[in-house]
C-alpha cells in the first residue's frame, strides 16, 4: 500500500545515505571542503525558511492595513501552519514515487516564486480578490518552505557536520528575514516592492543547491541522495 511505499522509499534513499557517508568518513572531504558545505548548507537553510518568516509577518499587515481586514491575521498563521504539515506529508508521497531530489528542488523555487508572484498581486488588488491573492500566496510558501525542509535535512544527513548547521541557519532566518521586512518598511517601501523582491530568493536557493551539488560530488564521487545519475 501507500505507507509501505514510502517506507521503501525512504530506506532506499537511506542505503545511499550510508555509502556516500562511508565514503565521506574514509576522508573523501577535505577541511577545506567541510567548511564550505556548511557555509552553503546555512545559507540554504536561511534562503529556504526566511520568505516562510517573512510572510508571517508581512501577509498580516498586508491583511489589515492594506486590504482591511483587521480580524483575519490569524489566518495567516493558520494557512502557513496547514500548507507547510500538507507539505511534509505530499513530500513523503513525491519520494515514493521516485520524484528526485533535483526535481523536489524544482518544486520548492516554482512554490516560493508562487508566493511572491501573488502576494505581489494581493498588493495591487480591491480587498476581496487581494484576500483570496493572499491566501494563496500563503499556501505556496508554506507548502515550499516545508518541500525543501524536509528533503534537505533527510537527503543531506550523510553531511553530519554540516548539517549541524542547518539550525544556524534556520535561526538565521527567524532573525533576518523579519529585520529585513522591519527596515523596509520604516525605509517607506512598499508592500509592492518588498513583495516583488522576494522572487529573488528562489533564484538564490537554486543557485546555493548547484553549488552544494557540485561540492558533494567532486568530493564524495557520487550525486546527492535522491538524485539522478548522470
Amino acid at each position: 500500500d501507500g505507507c509501505h511505499s514510502i517506507a521503501i522509499a525512504f530506506m532506499a534513499e537511506g542505503e545511499v545515505a550510508a555509502r556516500t557517508l562511508a565514503r565521506a568518513e574514509l576522508g573523501a572531504f577535505t577541511p577545506q571542503e567541510l567548511r564550505r558545505s556548511s557555509v552553503l548548507v546555512t545559507c540554504l537553510a536561511l534562503l529556504n525558511n526566511a520568505p516562510f518568516c517573512v510572510v508571517l509577518a508581512a501577509a498580516q499587515h498586508l491583511l489589515s492595513s492594506v486590504l482591511g481586514f483587521k480580524g483575519l491575521s490569524p489566518i495567516i498563521t493558520l494557512g502557513c501552519v496547514a500548507a507547510a504539515l500538507v507539505g511534509s506529508a505530499g513530500n513523503a508521497w513525491l519520494i515514493a514515487a521516485g520524484t528526485t531530489l533535483e526535481r523536489r528542488m524544482d518544486l520548492v523555487c516554482v512554490l516560493n516564486g508562487a508566493s511572491s508572484v501573488a502576494l505581489t498581486t494581493a498588493t495591487l488588488l480591491s480587498p476581496i480578490p487581494g484576500l483570496v491573492a493572499t491566501i494563496v500566496g500563503v499556501i505556496a510558501i508554506g507548502l515550499g518552505q516545508a518541500v525543501g525542509e524536509t528533503s534537505l535535512v533527510a537527503d543531506l544527513r550523510f553531511l553530519a557536520p554540516a548539517l549541524g548547521m542547518w539550525g544556524l541557519g534556520t535561526g538565521l532566518a527567524g532573525l533576518v528575514g523579519p529585520l529585513l521586512y522591519v527596515a523596509l518598511a520604516a525605509l517607506g517601501a512598499p508592500d509592492t516592492l518588498v513583495f516583488a523582491a522576494t522572487l529573488a530568493v528562489p533564484l538564490a536557493f537554486r543557485h546555493v543547491y548547484g553549488q552544494l551539488h557540485t561540492l558533494v560530488r567532486a568530493a564524495a564521487g557520487t550525486q546527492l541522495v535522491g538524485e539522478d545519475d548522470d
